[in-house]
């Protein structure tokens, strides 16, 4: 007589794997399973669970194989190589325990996330990057997380299972939270390029229009607004995602503003390759500005022409306390502000590979090879009568 929980488990495995597999019976189906060590009674869900994470974990494996065979982005390739060794893992110790209850696990995805695999074989760049964070990265986990918290309350459900599945959460979660702030900063990234792509004068204009919006938001932030006033200069980057838990992002533009004789001058345009945020900073997307509060602070942007903001430089990336800090005489080189934040520690951030922007400068201006010196000196006018200083300096 044939054993109904493996009929079950093969029913179920194929209702998961959508009518195409329901028609063919799976090899995975018709593999004679082995006898379970223990007569241990499981209910439908979990059943359910064991095929479901099998085939989600399998998915999961064969989308990062593609992503680390095709993205460009180290950090997404870094996100896959992680899903692989920790899915791989899992559906290991999940096979072990199906074999003891008598279970036989599908080792394929199901036909809607087979289709979702064969997808990103078909994307590259950028748009492969968003679809398997967004599918396969922050959909799939979020099922994932809803499945193991409902398996993880041991009633009327199989212990071992239940172990498995509280196991599992701190892994979900963590692959949750890395997905968002990856998506999050690479549909934010995708905006400053296609701000670039543009046409270069209208574009640059735009991003100065954006920076002015910043501007007037942290005017509207005491704390902010009393920086701005003694700040040396300050560089704004409209659109960017800050990413959780020190995860970095790529690319990036902003607009730098400096004060001389007590007057905020002409801006010019910067190129970012890299930044990096604490755990503490959270995951969210938005503006952010950089108040540089000393000369030396300025000094790095204006000498240099490829830098880095972070411990390597001796500048000082402090903990902010608003005007106690001022009144104590404790002034820090750079303090970030964020529109979602305020402003807070330095500590918390890093920048890496600040290089002037050629292109948007020619754009701007409408000169070739000008540089960030010849703007800070005042050799070139604003052809567009330097709205944002206008706003800085009111």
């Amino acid at each position: 007589m044939n054993d109904p929980r493996k009929l079950l488990a093969a029913a179920l495995c194929a209702a998961l794997a959508g009518p195409a597999a329901a028609a063919v019976p799976s090899a995975e189906a018709e593999r004679p399973a082995a006898q379970p060590l223990a007569a241990v009674p499981l209910v439908r869900g979990d059943l359910q669970f064991m095929l479901a994470a099998a085939h989600a974990a399998a998915a999961e494996v064969q989308a990062a194989h593609v992503v680390l065979q095709r993205s460009v982005d180290p950090h997404v390739r870094a996100y896959a190589g992680e899903l692989i060794e920790d899915h791989a893992a899992a559906r290991q110790r999940l096979g072990e325990i199906a074999q003891r209850k008598g279970v036989a696990l599908p080792d394929t995805p199901t036909q809607q996330q087979a289709y979702d695999v064969a997808t990103l074989r078909g994307l590259a760049g950028e748009k492969l990057d968003q679809v398997f964070l967004q599918r396969l990265g922050v959909e799939a986990h979020r099922e994932a997380l809803a499945r193991a918290h409902r398996e993880a309350i041991p009633v009327d459900r199989d212990e071992e299972l239940a172990r498995f599945a509280q196991d599992r959460l701190p892994a979900l979660q963590q692959h949750l939270r890395k997905a968002q702030a990856l998506y999050h900063a690479n549909v934010a990234m995708e905006k400053v390029r296609a701000r670039t792509l543009a046409a270069a004068p209208d574009g640059a204009a735009a991003e100065i229009r954006e920076a002015v919006q910043v501007v007037h938001a942290m005017q509207g932030d005491p704390d902010a607004a009393d920086l701005l006033k003694r700040a040396y200069g300050v560089f704004i980057l409209p659109d960017y995602a800050r990413a959780a838990l020190g995860v970095g992002v790529q690319g990036g533009s902003g607009v730098l503003v400096t004060r001389s004789e007590g007057r905020f001058g002409n801006p010019a345009f910067y190129r970012l390759s890299g930044i990096s945020v604490g755990p503490q900073a959270g995951a969210a997307s938005g503006e952010i500005a950089l108040l540089l509060m000393t000369p030396r602070a300025v000094q790095q942007f204006v000498s240099d022409s490829r830098f880095s903001i972070n411990f390597d430089l001796a500048l000082t990336l402090g903990e902010f306390t608003g005007r106690e800090q001022a009144s104590a005489g404790k002034i820090q080189d750079i303090v970030l502000w964020s529109g979602t934040q305020g402003a807070y520690a330095g500590l918390s951030f890093g920048v890496t590979n600040v290089v002037a922007d050629e292109a948007a400068n020619e754009a701007y201006y409408g000169r070739p090879d000008i540089t960030p010196l010849e703007i800070f000196a005042g050799r070139v006018a604003d052809p567009r009568n330097n709205i944002l200083a206008m706003v800085l300096n009111a």
